[in-house]
């Protein structure tokens, strides 16, 4: 049996999982959209039915498909069993990298809830262990601000969030693509079940020793006493970054019960400006250096993870989808996102490599900004 047929009969019995129960029709639908999706490598439902091969006219193939995408209830047994099988491998301390975006569809008027800008936004939740080349996608939500009963970002994002936390049982550590605007830290803090840890602005206020101080202020009074050089592949360049950190305890304004603590990472940039980043967190930081080290360099990480699953997902053309109502849109993200799983997860065939942030140099002939011993450089 040659890899090809190998690849193939895993995704099949990976596709029949997620359909289990759903009756013949149904079950049939979800394995050829999987299925089709992954050999097509594109959501354009022409481009699936083409290698699906049936023995029918091709346009019936496409109208099967269109007429079952319209079927919600299929898109919350699919979503859901997917997250379960994802939150099975999330640790208590496994990074819960969330991304939210705006997916646009230029020229797409007549598309049901798109709104004038054309665009509907999307919140995609990974996990990722520290130090592991492998990812695993949870949750793909779709929403638009048109659809009937919107209220805010925030609470979609919310929603999100609780469904993700709710499946691990509390499991693991939120991190975020993009610092947070105050109403959604807000939010985030009040959700007490949650830990997570999140870049904040310099502006921002929180609580210490019971006074308001903004970030910027603490960041600048804090002693950061530890220090380390990371090393990270930028343009096919490998560079050192000395860093030095440390953190304090702090409380949030809109609840001063949560105990919080605010990470205060110090390095200077390529171009020699010094640059500070602090991060916000529920975890506890005692004065320990390996819980200070762990923070830092899950935070650094985590764009990488982001990084490599959108370009996993462009693999696929997003943007090439052609259905007109919202739901048929939210299923096919959702089969999109099952194929990712499944390659990333099970196959395993996109690991991270060259872009993950590492705490040693590598071993191998490439380019440097520092010298290393020539056992290492000829690898």
């Amino acid at each position: 049996m040659n890899v090809e047929s190998i690849q193939t009969s895993g995704i099949e019995k990976f596709a029949q999982s997620l359909g289990v129960g759903l009756g013949k029709v149904s079950s049939k639908f979800v394995q050829d959209a999987i299925l089709g999706i992954h050999k097509a490598r594109s959501v354009n439902l022409t481009a699936i039915a083409s290698v699906l091969q049936e023995n029918i006219e091709l346009h019936a193939t496409h109208k099967r498909l269109s007429r079952n995408l319209g079927r919600p209830e299929i898109n919350q047994i699919v979503s859901s069993r997917l997250l379960q099988k994802g939150a099975r491998r999330v640790k208590k301390n496994t990074r819960l990298v969330v991304r939210v975006y705006e997916f646009h569809k230029k020229y797409a008027c007549k598309m049901e809830y798109i709104g004038d800008s054309a665009s509907y936004r999307v919140c995609e939740v990974v996990a990722s262990d520290l130090g592991s080349r492998v990812y695993v996608p949870l949750l793909v939500k779709v929403w638009s601000t048109q659809v009937p009963g919107f209220v805010s970002d925030d609470v979609e994002l919310e929603l999100a969030l609780r469904q993700v936390m709710e499946a691990t049982s509390g499991r693991g550590i939120l991190f975020f693509e993009s610092n947070l605007k105050t109403e959604t830290l807000d939010r985030l803090v009040q959700f007490q079940n949650s830990h997570f840890e999140v870049g904040v602005d310099l502006a921002e206020t929180l609580l210490y020793r019971g006074k308001p101080m903004t970030v910027g202020d603490l960041s600048t009074d804090r002693d950061t006493e530890y220090g380390l050089t990371v090393f990270k592949m930028i343009d096919g360049v490998e560079r050192s970054i000395f860093c030095h950190y440390g953190s304090i305890p702090v409380r949030w304004p809109g609840l001063p019960s949560r105990k919080l603590n605010l990470v205060v990472i110090k390095s200077r940039g390529f171009n020699g400006e010094d640059q500070v980043t602090p991060l916000l967190t529920t975890e506890p930081m005692k004065r320990n250096r390996q819980l200070l080290t762990d923070a830092v360099m899950s935070y650094s990480g985590c764009f990488d993870v982001t990084q490599l699953n959108a370009t996993h997902r462009c693999e696929f053309e997003p943007e090439r989808f052609r259905v007109l109502t919202f739901d048929r849109l939210q299923l096919l993200q959702t089969f999109l996102q099952a194929v990712i799983f499944y390659e990333a997860a099970i196959a395993k065939s996109r690991l991270m490599e060259d872009q993950v942030v590492e705490a040693k140099p590598r071993v191998g002939d490439h380019q440097r900004n520092f010298m290393v011993p020539q056992h290492m450089a000829a690898g």
